[in-house]
């Protein structure tokens, strides 16, 4: 499965974030999720391992690296 980090800026409405409703729908079909490496209160930052359907659903502008697992 591919890995990706995702980075969002929810300091406008957290509560409408595109990676929250994201979380919700995919919860279930994502193998890791790493705990919110952001602040949380204006960024959210998480290490995902997800089928290519998991990241096709995430507006690409959140999708920020593509196989985290290698360190770069």
């Amino acid at each position: 499965m591919p890995k990706f980090t995702i980075y969002a800026n929810v300091e406008e409405a957290p509560e409408h974030s595109p990676v929250e409703a994201w979380l919700v729908k995919w919860e279930h079909h994502i193998a890791y999720l790493s705990a919110n490496l952001g602040c949380g209160c204006c960024i959210d930052i998480y290490n995902v391992d997800g089928s290519e359907e998991v990241i096709a659903e995430l507006p690409e502008e959140v999708v920020v690296r593509k196989d985290w697992s290698e360190g770069s």
